[in-house]
């Protein structure tokens, strides 16, 4: 299982509460003699509480003279008929049964006043069941702000990165993100008529309530979900790598210029890596122009680089900046497309000495100054014949079969060590010199630019991929 503790926002994502708010406005409306309301009507304007849901029913707004006694008024005969028709969504009471027979803790965090949510829970006998129920009176800040998730995680001793946060509302996911957390976009919810989803930045969206199961207790189906919704369409929030240093070798190619340049942009100080000097210089001149961090210039040769090197540069990494946020090995060498019968030893050891060697020791030396990151992130550029081997493609294949073994590996070794994460992302088919060399006859304005295969990469980079390890992305449908 992917997560270890399940948090749940309480109206509109664990408990369908409309139909008590709606019955108790009902019975205020009578009261009034005004004309009654249906589900239709206002069950959207649910989710912005007693408020929004007066407003919507008298036709008033909060400075009405008696906007202050309807409300007084409405609550409560609410509190009186709070649990009349409550129910919990099909569905979540399964996810509820299983946390607890795998001792997964599982809890509430709501805008809710206490009074009607301890309410509410003991006359559905859910409030001994819950691990943790965190209110607004329980913290200084209500959510969207992150303390009372992370207030959440303490009292049940999971950390943020390690809990699935559940919720109908904008401020619901922007809570659940600044705390670290995956989050869930309830769309059975409260949501208004006007509302795009997809503009909260949930790490996943969920249609169904029965659906939520799935995607928690089954990780293969949880990760699949995840990669589906990323890698393609993912917007980068600004400053999102701020503070964070990333070193990315082959920085002087195409994916790993554009790559360099985008990390700069979203606020990383970037370790620029590769052969030449001269276009190590270039590329500085490019980031420092933008008045972007000053990048850190590291010339490497993998054909001759040894242990004892990169042994120098984690020392000269940890005396700079005491740490090591990203990791993303993108040099490769093509070798030479031919025959294995052909293949000449040489061009074998070059291509393994490169692709395979050099990415291990190096990865292997860093360890330490990535450990020391709240959230580090290693990232080797695959290729989809390091997953289906092609003929004639030599060295370079199995050189790339053995990055997607060592994501595996180093995945699998630091699950329950370190919070460092190991991933694999093939860009595919991509306008670079290398796929020139490969495919010589092929347009190279038919593909896409190294620009546009580097989502994948920026969101392995951030905390928005943070549950994720030992998994390996395509950058394009078609890899």
């Amino acid at each position: 299982m992917l997560f270890k503790a399940v948090l749940f926002d309480l109206d509109g994502t664990l408990l369908d509460t409309a139909p008590d708010f709606i019955l108790s406005m009902n019975l205020l409306l009578s009261k009034y003699d005004k004309p009654l309301i249906t589900e239709s009507e206002i069950r959207s304007s649910v989710t912005n509480g007693s408020e929004g849901l007066i407003k919507k029913a008298f036709k008033i707004d909060s400075t009405h003279e008696n906007f202050a006694a309807i409300k007084k008024e409405y609550l409560e005969i609410y509190y009186e008929n709070i649990a009349v028709k409550t129910t919990i969504f099909d569905g979540l009471e399964l996810v509820l049964d299983a946390c607890e027979t795998h001792k997964i803790p599982w809890g509430i965090v709501t805008n809710k006043p206490i009074k009607y949510t301890e309410h509410l829970l003991k006359k559905l006998k859910l409030h001994q069941r819950a691990s943790v129920i965190i209110c607004p009176e329980h913290t200084k800040n209500p959510k969207p702000d992150p303390e009372p998730l992370t207030l959440a995680a303490q009292k049940v001793e999971v950390k943020p990165c390690d809990c699935v946060y559940i919720g109908d509302h904008l401020r619901d996911i922007q809570s659940g993100n600044a705390a670290g957390m995956t989050t869930i976009a309830a769309e059975w919810g409260y949501l208004e008529a006007d509302t795009d989803i997809e503009d909260w930045r949930a790490n996943i969206i969920i249609s169904k309530p029965e659906n939520v199961f799935d995607f928690i207790f089954h990780k293969e189906l949880s990760l699949k979900m995840l990669f589906h919704k990323m890698p393609f369409n993912y917007v980068p929030a600004k400053n999102l790598l701020d503070e964070k240093i990333v070193l990315i070798t082959g920085s002087t190619g195409g994916i790993g210029t554009a790559l360099s340049m985008k990390c700069a942009e979203l606020g990383a100080t970037v370790i620029i890596c590769g052969r030449s000097i001269a276009k190590l210089e270039k590329l500085y001149q490019s980031i420092y122009e933008l008045g972007l961090k000053e990048p850190l210039i590291y010339p490497a040769d993998f054909l001759g680089t040894k242990k004892d090197d990169f042994q120098i540069l984690t020392k000269k990494i940890e005396k700079e900046f005491g740490k090591l946020d990203g990791l993303v090995l993108n040099a490769s060498l093509l070798g030479n497309l031919s025959s294995l019968d052909d293949y000449s030893e040489n061009m074998l050891d070059e291509v393994m000495q490169v692709n395979f060697k050099s990415q291990f020791l190096m990865t292997q030396c860093l360890i330490p100054v990535l450990k020391k990151s709240e959230s580090a992130s290693v990232i080797y550029s695959s290729s989809s014949v390091g997953r289906k081997a092609k003929a004639f493609w030599g060295a370079y294949a199995i050189s790339k079969f053995t990055t997607e073994a060592l994501v595996q590996i180093w995945a699998s070794e630091h699950e329950n060590i370190s919070k460092i994460r190991f991933n694999a992302v093939n860009p595919g088919a991509t306008r670079t010199k290398m796929r020139a060399q490969a495919y010589p006859a092929e347009n190279p304005r038919n593909l896409p630019t190294p620009e546009k295969v580097i989502l994948p990469y920026i969101y392995l980079l951030s905390a928005d991929s943070h549950c994720i390890s030992g998994q390996s992305l395509n950058s394009q449908d078609k890899p």
